[in-house]
């Protein structure tokens, strides 16, 4: 199996969310294809309150591409493991000016 790695821009669809004005997920996910990927977790995002904005195409990932990011290296390691693994960086509401 491959693990690909895409990242979405999502902004927040529910009220628990109000204090957050949006986020990018990195995310990587072992699948034998690309097929579907942004698909599963689109949907994933979306029962979890996010509205998606947009996304990268999924591209395939080799380890030694990411031993000099820890953080990238931990989450690939967690997707071989468990299947996927999702990262969000999110940035603060600051209202209309």
């Amino acid at each position: 199996m491959t693990v690909f790695y895409l990242v979405f821009e999502v902004r927040p669809s529910r009220l628990n969310h109000t204090h957050v004005g949006g986020a990018y997920v990195h995310c990587w996910i072992r699948r034998d294809s690309d097929d579907a990927i942004a698909d599963h977790l689109a949907a994933r995002l979306e029962a979890e309150g996010w509205a998606v904005v947009s996304w990268s195409q999924p591209a395939p990932v080799q380890r030694e591409e990411l031993l000099a990011d820890e953080d990238a290296l931990e989450a690939f390691d967690m997707a071989m493991r468990d299947g996927e693994a999702l990262q969000l960086h999110s940035w603060i509401f600051e209202g209309d000016d």
